[in-house]
């Protein structure tokens, strides 16, 4: 039986330490405590104690900021990040297994606090120039080799997947030799991020008001509510639902309908502006999700006065039954009243 010596230091296979690029995470200036800015992926091909890694953060631009997980090399914040934080940002990371002796590895995991890229760009530009890089800066790795046994490596996650930003990743994986010189091979893989269910409907407006006039047709259209939903396919497929309520008491439904493919609201019956001014309900517009996800919307419908009611005389009563006359004395003066 072959016993292992601790004869190999850890390899770092994320973030990766090119001369050809500069890797930079970029951490949002909203960051909360405990925020995940990368994490270091290393491995060590020897066995036992010996391939046991631990992380450590060497140095940092500001060790108030960051730390590194012990054992699982993620990098996070340890405050809230401010607008007085630097933007670039550059800690040294020390992964060292748990051989005896140990071996260590180092690796500069460069970090820009913005949240726009014309900021970054600019703060990153001295790094651009290191002896140890040239003119290309890359952003934004979300992926990572990790080494399973047998000389076998899998595709991992290095931070969350959104496919609403991203719906599709080209990778290129390069094997190279330690010959001299160096002999490679490449392959390409597409990864499609399929779509969960994360976005629930938006309306285009925070709410509605239309108008309509009265005596007008029952089934007229009024107005059509729309919302979009970011997500794909099935989970993108909005229906719209009109949410019970009442209007002086009587069902909502009884006033309005809305059509639940296309949002357009049908009038039921015919509006009285002398009985009814306006009324409002609300709309619920449904992903087709599992679970379904929605949002709701306030509709306020105003009805506009038509001149259909001629004047109503009300005195003196006109009666087939009677004869009302006024009486003038004949000593009535100029501009004496005689009725109204």
């Amino acid at each position: 039986m072959i016993q292992d010596q601790n004869d190999n230091a850890p390899q770092v296979l994320y973030p990766v330490q090119t001369g050809g690029s500069l890797v930079a995470e970029i951490v949002p200036r909203s960051a909360d405590v405990g925020y995940l800015v990368t994490k270091v992926v290393a491995i060590d091909v020897d066995s036992g104690q010996n391939a046991w890694l631990s992380y450590k953060l060497q140095k940092s631009t500001d060790r108030a900021l960051f730390e590194v997980g012990l054992q699982n090399g993620e990098i996070r914040t340890i405050r809230q990040v401010t607008d007085k934080d630097a933007v670039k940002q550059r800690l040294s990371v020390i992964v060292e297994d748990n051989g005896q002796p140990s071996r260590s590895a180092t690796v500069i995991v460069n970090v820009a606090v913005a949240d726009s890229f014309p900021e970054v760009l600019s703060d990153f530009t001295d790094f651009t120039h290191d002896k140890e890089y040239n003119d290309n800066l890359t952003f934004y790795l979300v992926l990572a080799l990790a080494s399973t046994e047998n000389n076998f490596y899998s595709l991992v996650t290095d931070s969350d997947l959104d496919r609403e930003s991203a719906s599709e990743y080209n990778i290129t994986v390069t094997c190279s030799d330690e010959g001299v010189p160096s002999l490679s091979s490449s392959v390409t893989l597409t990864l499609q991020i399929s779509d969960v269910n994360d976005n629930a409907p938006v309306f285009e407006r925070s709410s509605y008001e239309a108008y309509i006039v009265e005596n007008n047709t029952p089934g007229l259209s009024v107005f059509t509510v729309k919302a979009r939903d970011a997500d794909w396919n099935q989970n993108a497929r909005v229906s719209y639902i009109l949410e019970d309520s009442s209007v002086n008491g009587v069902p909502v439904s009884s006033y309005v309908s809305v059509s639940a493919d296309s949002g357009v609201i049908h009038a039921v019956r015919s509006f009285d502006y002398e009985q009814i001014k306006d009324f409002q309900f609300r709309v619920k517009a449904q992903d087709g999700g599992s679970p379904p996800l929605s949002s709701n919307v306030t509709v306020k419908i105003i009805i506009q006065d038509q001149n259909d009611n001629a004047p109503q005389i009300l005195y003196p009563v006109q009666t087939g039954g009677s004869l009302v006359a006024e009486i003038v004395p004949r000593s009535a003066d100029v501009s004496y009243l005689v009725t109204k």
